[in-house]
């Protein structure tokens, strides 16, 4: 006998999978990829977020801080 199991959010996932395969998420899906995910990777890869320099969370967001008010003057 096997048992399967669903999990509670089962239902939930379905919706969002469905929603998935509309125009309208894969339009905002290209979008995120040359907004967001380019900015990300420019910040990894060129402003040392990939791994941080200090120890602690107050020096962390410091650094993750600057890195994003660079990219922003960047912008600009």
């Amino acid at each position: 006998m096997r048992i399967i199991t669903r999990s509670v959010y089962h239902k939930l996932f379905e919706t969002v999978k469905q929603s998935m395969l509309t125009n309208e998420f894969r339009e905002n899906l290209t979008e995120r990829m040359w907004k967001m995910e380019g900015i990300i990777s420019e910040a990894k890869n060129q402003h040392c977020l990939s791994r941080v320099k200090y120890r602690g969370l107050m020096k962390t967001q410091i650094q993750a801080y600057m890195a994003a008010s660079v990219l922003n003057m960047k912008r600009l």
